[in-house]
């Protein structure tokens, strides 16, 4: 797992994620870390697929959206159409706040 890169650098080479650690023996400090390598073409399709699924993500969130917003009209024009009703049925005549004065 480990080997001497040189007298005072120690290399650590991780057997899980295949990364590599060089580490000062006499102070136990790592003076460099190269993360793993990576399979590009593996990555690509993971971030086509990621964005993919971004995408059908933002879409069901849009028409969910879309649904409550469309009840929320339909429920203030029902508010609205029983004021108005009330305000029809109401004989009394509203204040003119310029006959206030």
């Amino acid at each position: 797992m480990s080997q001497r890169a040189s007298s005072e650098n120690l290399d650590v080479h991780c057997p899980l994620c295949h990364g590599r650690l060089t580490v000062d023996q006499q102070t136990g400090e790592v003076i460099d870390a190269l993360p793993p390598r990576r399979d590009k073409g593996s990555d690509f399709d993971q971030a086509l697929g990621a964005v993919r699924s971004a995408s059908q993500e933002r879409e069901k969130d849009f028409q969910r959206a879309f649904k409550v917003e469309r009840k929320r009209h339909e429920l203030l024009e029902k508010k609205f159409e029983k004021a108005r009703e009330k305000a029809d049925d109401d004989p009394s005549r509203p204040v003119n706040p310029l006959d206030l004065d």
